[in-house]
């Protein structure tokens, strides 16, 4: 396949929901740390951490309240799973338009914070971002997308504390949800921009790397060792 046009990967972003629904993957951070996991779409999530502990993380986040995001009431509340939304697709499978949050129950489980779930669903790059020098690879065998992105204005991630591309932007709209004021003053080794590889054939994110900047613990490397597979996350929780 070419390398895309912009267009085509701001699509790739937003479509993870329609493009899989098991996954098994390891995740390594920019500080060594590893973990493998195994992903069953809707709600169950398996964590095996380096030193050998499992973890299980049922359910999706802030999904228990019976109030929906209008303001009415479901009883029993029941979530919009991505099954259950009716999407465009494009000729190569990809989502024209996305439903807004919230009429979309989409996010998988959160394990330690909200990047993993950008990770696995990173429809935050699809807008509100330039991207640039776009490329396309094999990267364990499998087609990776990739671009130089940055977070303009009307970037909107999944939770500010905890975005994929962190810089400037992010801290300015963690400090307006009420984050503690100042705090961009100790603050001034923002990457210029992030490199980032998105698998083709799920749209997950396995590669994460801050260009410039002092923060190189941030970014993080996925391996995908199977799709689609039946990966007994339940059965073994």
């Amino acid at each position: 396949m070419p390398t895309p046009a912009e267009d085509r990967f701001r699509a790739l972003a937003r479509s993870s929901p329609w493009r899989f629904r098991t996954l098994h993957l390891t995740r390594t951070d920019a500080r060594g740390d590893v973990v493998e996991a195994w992903l069953d779409r809707p709600g169950h999530l398996r964590v095996r951490t380096g030193d050998g502990r499992t973890e299980v993380v049922r359910g999706l986040p802030y999904a228990l309240s019976a109030v929906r995001p209008d303001g009415t009431v479901a009883v029993p509340w029941r979530p919009r799973l991505p099954g259950d939304v009716a999407v465009e697709l494009d000729e190569d499978g990809l989502v024209v338009d996305r439903p807004p949050r919230a009429d979309l129950d989409a996010d998988d489980p959160m394990w330690r914070d909200y990047t993993w779930v950008a990770m696995l669903d990173p429809v935050e790059l699809a807008t509100g971002t330039s991207v640039h020098e776009l490329a396309h690879t094999t990267r364990h065998g499998r087609e990776t997308w990739w671009a130089r992105m940055s977070a303009e204005a009307g970037y909107d991630p999944r939770c500010s504390c905890c975005p994929l591309l962190w810089g400037e932007v992010s801290e300015r709209l963690e400090t307006e949800a009420g984050a503690a004021p100042g705090r961009l003053d100790g603050w001034g080794g923002f990457p210029e921009s992030w490199l980032v590889g998105l698998d083709v054939g799920t749209g997950v994110v396995v590669s994460l790397r801050p260009l410039g900047g002092d923060r190189d613990d941030l970014g993080f490397e996925v391996t995908l060792h199977e799709v689609d597979a039946p990966v007994g996350a339940r059965a073994s929780s």
